[in-house]
């Protein structure tokens, strides 16, 4: 009959117990022996044998830490080694990897450039093909489309053709209308009998017009960083009106023009002579300017910086008064059913003076306008505006 497997268990179970308390009791005997016979003195200063076999156990320890010690320094050693390499094998990555990221950049710059190179060369290519198109030979549509591209193209790209296109606009309006100004000056009657006899001129075509309004359009943008002289000498202008349009050092002379207008303008430092017809103002401000003007030109309400008066007021005013004038006796009148006269000169915006200041203004003003009735009409002005007790 088979025997259960657990029997077999308990009998090595049994046996190892067995061999467990054998081998304990003969290890306590071993070294009872191992005591009486290694304490025992064997040499000659009463060194044992245990105190024997220690020293040498001592110097084998210490011969294997000592070379325990020299395999970790080598160890450590290799170790260094190895993640120094690695240290170099990851900055010759970087350095890889920034050569990369350098020639990456390079290469977006060359093609933002050539980006601009392109987008340059297309503008270009606008501008000589808007140029075509204003040719005198075209039809008057044309030139006003080629000349609103132009206008866009230097507001699109202001850096490469800011400068340009004002310089094409001056040309195209001194082009188109300096022959006309010319004849006048050569007819070989004097002025005053060209006004009298020469019949009213035609108004300026509308792409002259655009043409000149544009350049002070361009002038007034935030775009235009270009510092351009700006002249439109030697043309002529005829029923036209510039409004609210900076003029400012413009010079802008020996041009003949009809009933042409410049209203609420800034004239700051510009350089005017201009015959035939026309008005200055309502509104501009004349400081540092130099006009002059034949007889059939006159300027109404206009002021200028008290600090920054004039230079020139060349317009004629022999026959201009501001006071009330009887239409009968020609005299200064006090009737309230005549009105004052409109005033060449009135009180700059935000003046804060005292009369005294005022008073002096208008004196400048009309003395450089040769008034022939300064005092009379100085009253006048001080009457028409007066300063206020708290300003005076």
């Amino acid at each position: 009959m088979k025997q259960p497997y657990s029997i077999y268990f308990s009998y090595a179970i049994v046996g190892c117990m067995c061999l467990v308390v054998g081998g304990f009791a003969g290890g306590i005997f071993t070294i009872g022996v191992d005591a009486i016979y290694w304490g025992a003195p064997v040499a000659e200063n009463g060194q044992t044998r245990f105190q024997m076999v220690q020293a040498i156990v001592i110097g084998v320890g210490a011969i294997i830490t000592l070379g325990f010690a020299g395999w970790r320094t080598h160890q450590t050693h290799k170790q260094t080694e190895t993640a120094n390499r690695q240290a170099e094998i990851a900055n010759r990555q970087a350095e890889v990897a920034n050569r990369n990221a350098e020639t990456a950049n390079r290469q977006a710059k060359n093609a933002v450039e050539q980006t601009k190179i392109s987008r340059s060369n297309m503008q270009i290519d606008r501008f000589q093909k808007a140029l075509e198109m204003i040719d005198a030979a075209k039809p008057i549509q044309t030139k006003l489309a080629g000349l609103r591209i132009l206008e866009t193209l230097a507001n699109e790209d202001p850096e490469l053709l800011g400068e340009q296109v004002p310089y094409c606009f001056m040309d195209f309006v001194i082009e188109n209308t300096n022959e006309i100004s010319k004849a006048y000056f050569t007819s070989g009657e004097d002025f005053e009998e060209k006004i009298r006899n020469r019949k009213s001129g035609t108004a300026t075509s509308s792409d002259v017009i655009f043409a000149l309004n544009a350049i002070f359009r361009l002038r007034d943008s935030d775009k235009n960083i270009k510092e351009i002289k700006y002249n439109l000498s030697g043309t002529c202008i005829s029923r036209n009106v510039i409004t609210n349009a900076n003029l400012s050092d413009l010079i802008f002379t020996e041009s003949w023009h009809d009933r042409f207008s410049i209203m609420n303008c800034n004239l700051t430092d510009t350089y005017f002579n201009f015959y035939g017809s026309g008005r200055i103002g309502p509104g501009c401000d004349i400081s540092g300017a130099f006009i002059m003007t034949s007889p059939r030109w006159s300027m109404l309400q206009c002021y200028f910086d008290p600090d920054n008066p004039p230079r020139f007021l060349g317009i004629p005013s022999e026959q201009l008064r501001i006071a009330r004038i009887d239409p009968i006796t020609g005299e200064k009148t006090d009737d309230p059913n005549i009105k004052n006269q409109n005033s060449p000169i009135v009180l700059p915006p935000n003046f804060s003076g005292t009369a005294s200041d005022a008073e002096e203004y208008f004196r400048t003003a009309l003395e450089l306008l040769d008034w022939v009735y300064l005092e009379e009409d100085l009253a006048t002005l001080m009457e028409i505006f007066p300063i206020s007790p708290r300003r005076a």
